[in-house]
């Protein structure tokens, strides 16, 4: 199952649906989310008066720093670092009595904030980023085996180990030897990949 990969072990804290927050984590949580939220008008206008390409690049490698710092925390907050949170979602070997819907409730959440956002700013076709010329989308459109591979091999990956790219990451941080050698492993595997693509493409 799911939780055979990556961590086979978790406390009833790590897998219950809500557990037990401190009042000094959530006051903690509630301040990095006013200093996010702050930070980011500061840098908005920060950008609209600056002309200097070099300082945006700056600016932009900054903003950069800041938003992977709150994406990391935001994402120990919730329990996302845990492979064993991860894996009870998909696992439903024991039926819905051992399934956790934890998971879930961070993915809904996120989409309630990010999509608005999106909808409006990709709408307007005079639409940008503050520091850069446009914003960097997709330009392939259509599903292909490429695409297909990928997704099935990324999904595999995720159930058998519980983890994926940036909460491995954050897990790294607390130097878990099964996360330093996930996210190294990952690396070398994500360069053979560029590798291969772009042999292919020369092809």
């Amino acid at each position: 199952t799911a939780q055979a990969g990556y961590l086979t072990s978790a406390s009833a804290s790590q897998l219950a649906f809500a557990p037990p927050v401190s009042e000094g984590l959530l006051k903690l949580s509630g301040a990095v989310l006013g200093l996010a939220i702050a930070t980011f008008y500061v840098l908005e206008g920060i950008a609209r008066s600056i002309s200097s390409e070099k300082s945006k690049r700056l600016l932009a490698n900054f903003a950069s720093v800041c938003q992977g710092s709150f994406f990391g925390f935001a994402l120990g907050v919730s329990g996302m670092a845990i492979p064993a949170r991860v894996a009870t979602f998909l696992d439903f070997s024991s039926g819905l009595s051992g399934w956790n819907p934890v998971l879930m409730a961070v993915m809904a959440g996120a989409v309630m904030v990010t999509l608005p956002g999106f909808k409006k700013t990709l709408s307007s076709p005079k639409a940008k980023p503050l520091l850069e010329e446009k914003f960097d989308l997709p330009a392939k459109t259509h599903v292909d085996a490429q695409l297909v591979l990928g997704s099935a091999m990324f999904g595999a990956g995720w159930g058998l180990g519980g983890i994926c790219p940036g909460p491995s990451i954050v897990a790294a941080v607390s130097k878990d030897q099964k996360a330093l050698a996930f996210v190294a492993t990952m690396a070398v595997a994500m360069v053979v990949a560029d590798l291969f693509v772009d042999q292919k493409r020369k092809d």
